[in-house]
């Protein structure tokens, strides 16, 4: 019983993993814009109806960054102040070898 109590657990962890991970592919197509564009109203109204109710505070602010992020990043891509990937590669390689 304790097994099929656990595997069951299980299974709903990877369910409800799953969903997040789905609701954060929807957050990162809204905040970066792509379909409609949204005002960041609009985006937190909407992470928040798709937010369990019992979620804490502190993962609704994360959310919340990641979402600012995101907008962030892609604001400053239009504006052209993006790095080029030869040189993020130039960059990660000088980090990693010594």
């Amino acid at each position: 019983m304790i097994v099929v109590d656990s595997v069951h657990r299980c299974e709903n962890c990877f369910l409800d993993l799953k969903d997040r991970i789905k609701d954060r592919k929807l957050a990162l197509k809204q905040a970066s814009g792509s379909g409609s564009c949204m005002s960041n109203k609009e985006v937190v109204s909407d992470l928040l109806t798709r937010l369990p109710d019992d979620v804490s505070l502190q993962q609704i602010a994360r959310e919340v960054e990641f979402i600012a992020g995101v907008r962030e990043g892609m604001t400053q891509l239009n504006r052209g102040e993006g790095i080029e990937i030869e040189k993020i590669e130039t960059l990660i390689e000088s980090w990693t070898t010594r």
